[in-house]
């Protein structure tokens, strides 16, 4: 996540949702937005224990900003 202007924080999404596709989002979200905003922000709708997410390569916890 890159901090952008007034604060807000420039974030890409990617994610692959089935095998051989990939979507990327590029998304402006608050200071303190958790990865649960940004993948709400994309609208996806996944269950917790179905995604595994990571930031810069590092897993993560849905509740981390």
């Amino acid at each position: 996540m890159a901090e952008g202007r007034a604060g807000v924080l420039r974030i890409t999404v990617a994610a692959s949702l089935r095998p051989g596709e990939a979507q990327e989002w590029l998304l402006q979200l608050p200071p303190g937005a958790t990865v649960a905003d940004a993948l709400h922000a994309c609208h996806l709708k996944v269950q917790a224990d179905e995604l595994a997410c990571g930031i810069w390569g590092r897993a993560v916890p849905m509740h981390k900003p």
